[in-house]
């Protein structure tokens, strides 16, 4: 057996508005702990085939004697069920799967409360096409705010750092489609079907708590996942929603210490 069949291999399933090597830049080496990375990018919003696709390369993984993990962040949270679904019961066994701030229905969604969850969940979002969509997208490109952005302590020009880490969240949500967007959102409002969860080796759920997290309402989402999994062990980090980038050195200790012991709470 190779070096990468006895640490593993990690299938990442990137949040909304986001290409999988991208999100995960930031928190790489410690992610890399499990062993090899598989980073997935969403070219088109096709939940069922992009589930298919990955059930596939964790069967091969599974088949080659890897140990297996799917990370989930955000929306890719609510796809590694589809993911788990396509898997038999022994293979589901083998499998760990972490899940990062991931909502649980429009509830939980801070950004489609009111008229907007109706906008999207109808489908007048495509009415906008492209373009018209593009220039209403730009207005959700908000750099993290200074609050948000955790400074190392190697860092003399607080200012400085603060500007890099904001140029570089407003390039990575470049370049991303509208209707995609749309569908995902949509996508999103709906109450997910987790079932095929509980028969995981185990299962990890990672809540964005506090003020920072303008994204996820919690712990509303977090009960209702514990709801419907009581296998659901959970951690609680206090940065912005997903923030890998502005608060990179607060997940890599997190991703460190869950690829180590550990003692979640239950």
């Amino acid at each position: 057996m190779d070096v990468a069949a006895k640490q593993g291999r990690v299938f990442v399933l990137p949040g909304i508005l986001a290409r999988g090597p991208e999100q995960i830049a930031d928190v790489k080496n410690s992610i890399g702990g499990l062993g090899c990375i598989s980073a997935q990018t969403y070219l088109r919003w096709n939940p069922d085939k992009i589930a298919a696709e990955v059930a596939a390369k964790v069967k091969d993984s599974l088949e080659s004697g890897e140990n297996v993990t799917i990370l989930g962040i955000s929306i890719g949270g609510l796809l590694t069920a589809k993911v788990v679904e396509k898997l038999s019961p022994s293979e589901r066994r083998r499998v760990r799967v972490i899940i990062v701030d991931s909502p649980h229905g429009a509830e939980t969604l801070m950004a489609t409360s009111g008229p907007l969850r109706w906008f999207f969940t109808s489908g007048v979002y495509r009415c906008l096409g492209e373009f018209g969509g593009g220039i209403l997208m730009s207005l959700f490109r908000q750099p993290p705010k200074d609050e948000n952005i955790e400074v190392p302590r190697t860092e003399y020009d607080i200012s400085a750092y603060q500007a890099r880490v904001k140029r570089t969240a407003i390039e990575r949500l470049k370049g991303h489609s509208w209707k995609m967007y749309g569908a995902q959102v949509a996508w999103m409002c709906e109450a997910p079907k987790l079932r095929a969860l509980r028969s995981v080796r185990e299962l990890t759920y990672i809540a964005c708590v506090g003020r920072k997290n303008d994204t996820v309402a919690q712990p509303l989402a977090l009960n209702r996942w514990r709801a419907q999994l009581p296998n659901l062990q959970y951690v609680d980090v206090n940065t912005a929603h997903a923030a890998f980038l502005e608060a990179s050195e607060t997940w890599n200790e997190v991703f460190s210490r869950l690829v180590g012991p550990r003692n979640p709470r239950r």
